[in-house]
């Protein structure tokens, strides 16, 4: 019987504004997408966004599959993510930058990374987190956020 990844998601606020992880399973697989979401704005809007993922061996994200939801998008925003090399052992780091243009984000869903199992999974339950992450606003100061994260279940 498969089960699908359950959804956990967690946050921690950072002054005005956090970062929300949801995931959202595939019917019937271990795929599915990892919803990035900017909350609690209140007047603090950025213009860009960077964070690390942290995830295990047993999860692989498709960072080249990596989009900029509607919101982000209609404010001329891009992503790119990178998997970096991998010299911790058994975690990795999946690095993405949302930017482009001058308009702010707004709260809401801002990007999706894919997801599923590595070749040689375990099944189990996981942490995938956020680290690092900043927040650039018009003035181009910028803002730390706090680390979130969210739990993968892997089935067989």
């Amino acid at each position: 019987m498969r089960i699908a990844p359950t959804v956990l998601f967690c946050c921690l606020p950072a002054l005005a504004q956090t970062i929300h992880l949801q995931v959202q399973p595939s019917p019937n697989s271990n795929n599915g997408l990892v919803l990035v979401e900017l909350m609690g704005l209140e007047g603090k809007n950025p213009v860009a966004l960077q964070w690390d993922f942290s995830f295990p061996e047993s999860v692989q994200l498709n960072a080249k599959g990596a989009m900029a939801e509607d919101t982000a998008a209609k404010a001329q925003k891009s992503i790119r993510c990178e998997i970096l090399a991998n010299r911790e052992g058994k975690t990795q780091t999946c690095r993405c930058i949302l930017a482009g243009g001058t308009a702010l984000l707004p709260s809401g869903p801002i990007a999706n990374v894919p997801f599923g199992p590595a070749r040689n999974f375990r099944p189990g339950r996981y942490q995938l987190q956020t680290k690092k992450a900043l927040a650039v606003g018009a003035d181009l100061k910028k803002m730390a956020l706090k680390d979130t994260q969210v739990e993968v279940t892997l089935s067989k």
